[in-house]
């Protein structure tokens, strides 16, 4: 068998010789072929497919990396360029502008290297900006030019439209006016808040809309829209509002009554016991009291007093009392009235969804007297202050707006006119009482007649010419003085209310004066002054161009407050941080100062120990006054005794 293998092994080495030799000549002749130049001379026909694989690799790219024409670049490179561009931008159908991504491979190789902009395509901010407000954009397109003009600067009329002054400036023209003076939004913030605004009365059931300002935050800034509600929505929510009333005295009279029920039934145990008990007294009184003169003797002798320690004879004083003054929490006024006659929704940015704020309570105002918060722009964000303020950022955020709009919305002087002079209503409601009268003095309309001021006018430092329109607020929180009803009793009669409430009244005139707002339409010039400046500046955009000039009027108190005037229109803004100026700094309140745990006396007072011999005495002196004591008690039992003999001895007679 090894001599087989050895010649299998002798014959494999000459065949394989004899096959290299044979591939090295076509390789030759391959090559010689090649640097000829008329490559098409070699046959591949001839070659044999195994000598194909050998030379495949290395001569192809030998060939293909040879430099040729006015480039004098290989195909070999281009080739691997062009694959590669292919690889990365993976566009569709290659094939069919496979040329020009060659002829672009081509220039981009011979660009010149100074040049690096770049070719690939980067996300910018303006796509961004783009898609988000597309969709205001869009919703525009269907409203009519009518429509987009509003009353921005008007209360609403009697009949519950808009005057022909309001149709005539738009929300654009409006900021313009302020951007005049140097304050106010750019352009392009104007109008996507327009479209904002636009998006706002479709969403919601808003009759009228007008921007209020921009209150900036840490996080985020607020942009808020004062709304009057449709006559629909109103009713509606009018109606939930006495659904609810309505339920929760339901509970009410249902919780009373089963405390009723319960003090009954706990009346009539009782009533019944005590009948028991009385039945059997009747029924065996002689065994009674002879059993409890027993149980008495008997509890007597048990009794064993036990011997006190010096130091638990002290007794412990008593715990303080904390004794609340229990004042009732002020009303809020209901929707529709006073500080809640205007809704309010805001948003971060125009194109985000609108957020209603909830009305404003009275404490709200009082806490948010007393704190001084930035803003961050989430509305869920709680506020840790002291005092407590009930609620979080929203509830604050409506609170300042309060404060803000009551002192810094102004209009100029015969502007608005109060309705008392209407002769529709005066014949059908001849009979008015003087509150309705009242009443009428809390709504104003504009005034059709009204005629412009000068500008000098306007612009006059004692504001004489400019008044307030807002309601104002009292120290309660209200815009109407709130007392608190009297607590009436069901047994009195109507004589008995009609004294006490005379008492109250007296009383009240001694110990609280009710307060009195403003009324509507007060000139500035009787607003009190700061400290170190005056409540209002004003001045005029141009001194040269007076007949296009705007008189323009800051507020001191509340910095980021500005009102300008132009004819027969007018407008109110606030941008700002929704702080009023202190000149002196911001003090937080100061805390409570701690009640007094004790009484000082003798039972808290430190006192030295007693020594043991003090302590002996004592416990002697207690013994004496026990066997006393003991001595005393028999001696009363014998007595009894002899004398409940004696009876005896007398009824046996």
């Amino acid at each position: 068998m090894s001599l087989e293998i050895e010649r299998d092994e002798t014959t494999n080495t000459s065949t394989t010789e004899d096959e290299n030799i044979k591939d090295e000549q076509l390789l030759s002749d391959m090559s010689s072929s090649l640097d000829s130049p008329n490559p098409s001379a070699l046959l591949l026909d001839r070659i044999p497919s195994q000598t194909l694989h050998k030379c495949s690799f290395a001569e192809a790219k030998s060939f293909l990396s040879k430099c040729e024409g006015s480039t004098n670049d290989s195909l070999w490179n281009h080739l691997s360029d062009l694959i590669s561009k292919i690889l990365e931008e993976r566009p569709v159908n290659v094939i069919d502008f496979l040329e020009e991504y060659s002829s672009r491979v081509k220039r981009e190789r011979f660009e010149i290297s100074n040049n690096h902009i770049q070719k690939v395509y980067v996300h910018t901010s303006d796509l961004d900006y783009a898609r988000r407000n597309i969709e205001l954009i869009k919703a525009a397109e269907i409203q009519q030019t009518s429509e987009i003009v509003e009353d921005v600067n008007e209360e609403e009329t009697e009949d519950g439209g808009a005057t022909a002054s309001d149709i005539k400036m738009g929300f654009l023209q409006f900021m313009s006016n302020f951007r005049q003076a140097g304050v106010g939004l750019s352009k392009d913030d104007s109008f996507l808040i327009n479209l904002s605004l636009i998006k706002l009365q479709k969403t919601q059931p808003v009759l009228k809309y007008k921007f209020w300002g921009k209150i900036f935050g840490l996080k985020k800034d607020y942009l808020i829209a004062e709304c009057d509600l449709t006559k629909e929505e109103i009713e509606r929510r009018d109606q939930e509002e006495q659904d609810k009333l309505a339920g929760e005295k339901e509970q009410e009279e249902k919780d009373e009554e089963e405390k009723k029920l319960m003090e009954e039934e706990e009346q009539k145990q009782k009533e019944e016991e005590e009948r028991i008990q009385s039945e059997q007294m009747k029924e065996n009184p002689s065994e009674d009291k002879s059993d409890e003169n027993r149980e008495r003797s008997s509890e007597e002798k048990e009794k064993v007093t036990p011997v006190v320690p010096l130091r638990e004879q002290y007794k412990r004083p008593k715990t303080p009392e904390v004794i609340e003054e229990v004042k009732p929490e002020v009303e809020s006024e209901p929707p529709g009235e006073g500080i809640n006659k205007k809704v309010y929704f805001v948003c971060n940015e125009p194109g985000d969804d609108w957020i209603e704020l909830p009305n404003v309570t009275p404490k709200q105002i009082q806490i948010a007297r007393k704190i001084k918060r930035y803003f961050t722009g989430d509305l869920e964000t709680e506020i840790n202050t002291y005092p407590i303020f009930p609620g979080n950022e929203k509830n604050y955020l409506r609170a300042q707006i309060a404060r803000i709009s009551s002192s810094t919305h102004i209009s100029p002087l015969g502007y608005y006119t109060f309705h008392n002079d209407l002769e529709e209503e005066e014949e059908e409601e001849n009979d008015e009482d003087e509150e309705e009268e009242e009443e009428k003095k809390m709504s104003f309309v504009s005034n059709s007649q009204y005629e412009p001021a000068s500008i000098e006018e306007l612009t006059d430092p004692s504001m004489s010419f400019w008044v307030h329109h807002a309601f104002h607020l009292l120290k309660q929180g209200r815009a109407t003085f709130w007392k608190p009803k009297p607590i009436k009793d069901e047994e009195e009669g109507e004589e008995a209310e009609e004294e006490q409430e005379e008492e109250e009244e007296e009383e009240g005139e001694g110990e609280e004066v009710a307060e009195e707002a403003l009324p509507l339409l007060t000139p500035l010039s009787g607003d009190t002054c700061l400290e170190t400046r005056t409540m209002w500046s004003v001045r005029q955009t141009s001194t040269y161009a007076k007949e296009n000039a705007v008189a323009f009027v800051v507020s001191n108190l509340w910095p980021g407050a500005y009102a300008f005037a132009s004819g027969r229109s007018y407008g109110n803004i606030y941008i700002g941080w929704g702080h009023k100026y202190l000149a002196r700094g911001y003090s937080p309140a100061p805390l409570p100062h701690p009640e007094e745990e004790y009484e000082i006396g003798p039972e808290v007072m430190e006192m030295t120990d007693p020594t043991p011999e003090m302590e002996e005495e004592w416990r002697e002196k207690q013994r004496k006054k026990e066997m006393e004591k003991v001595a005393e008690t028999e001696g009363e039992e014998e007595e009894e005794e002899e004398e409940e003999g004696d009876e005896d001895d007398e009824d046996d007679d």
